[in-house]
């Protein structure tokens, strides 16, 4: 156990430092150095298939946490925008089976907010566009739908299978 300890630690600072130049945060970086460490220490140096392994799982994890992130923060922020007053009812509408968002407007909206509050630029219309197709619910892209008298281009979403907040987001304003 004393012998392996300084080798686990030392092949563990090794890997998180592979792992942050191939472009994953510290946390992510730690967790996927752990297991390497742990498989040196134990049965020898790392086959190069298995850190190849590794590299493509953390990726793939990688990806996969970024685009839930930015789908949470953008639904999120938009119920915020609602409750504070500073999303107008013309941006979407709704029938019992489909929700029909005006995606540039609710976009530009929202961007403009996450400048204004974190400071920094916001996660890019077309990975937010890219994201929501991964949604539950998602039907299309550019349907057009005349919201309020005016025709706009609209992502549309089943209603009952819909992301929650995009859910409360329609009943909020109906209210």
């Amino acid at each position: 156990k004393k012998a392996i300890l300084p080798l686990f630690i030392e092949n563990l600072h090794e890997g998180k430092k592979f792992f942050v130049k191939k472009g994953l945060d510290d946390r992510m970086a730690i967790n996927y150095a752990i297991i390497g460490a742990g498989y040196c220490a134990a049965f020898g140096e790392l086959p190069m298939d298995f850190q190849e392994y590794l590299t493509k799982e953390s990726h793939k994890v990688k990806n996969e946490y970024d685009k839930e992130h930015a789908m949470q923060v953008f639904w999120e922020d938009l119920l915020a925008l609602q409750s504070n007053g500073k999303l107008r009812n013309e941006m979407w509408t709704s029938d019992l089976d489909f929700i029909w968002i005006y995606f540039h407007g609710l976009y530009g909206a929202w961007a403009a907010d996450y400048r204004s509050v974190h400071g920094t630029e916001p996660f890019k219309a077309g990975a937010i566009r890219k994201y929501m197709e991964e949604e539950p619910g998602f039907e299309a892209f550019d349907h057009v739908r005349k919201i309020n008298k005016h025709p706009r281009r609209c992502v549309v979403f089943r209603r009952k299978d819909a992301p929650r907040e995009l859910v409360e987001l329609i009943e909020e304003s109906s209210d």
